[in-house]
């Protein structure tokens, strides 16, 4: 099962927010890091690799057929 997401996070790195899309996939990933931080890894549509979001807000999930 496929799912495409759209994902929000505050990137530290930048010192802003970041919007992406993005797919579920059999590589996703979600696991709360030593500091208490929800992380999850996404495939990003929009750089064409994986991702890794800290605290991210997921918008929207739909299903690909």
């Amino acid at each position: 099962m496929k799912a495409e997401i759209i994902v929000s996070w505050f990137a530290q790195k930048y010192g802003k927010t970041i919007f992406r899309k993005g797919v579920v996939d059999n590589k996703y990933k979600v696991w709360i890091d030593k500091k208490g931080n929800q992380c999850v890894c996404f495939y990003d549509t929009m750089r064409d690799r994986y991702t890794t979001a800290i605290n991210p807000q997921i918008k929207h999930m739909e299903l690909i057929q």
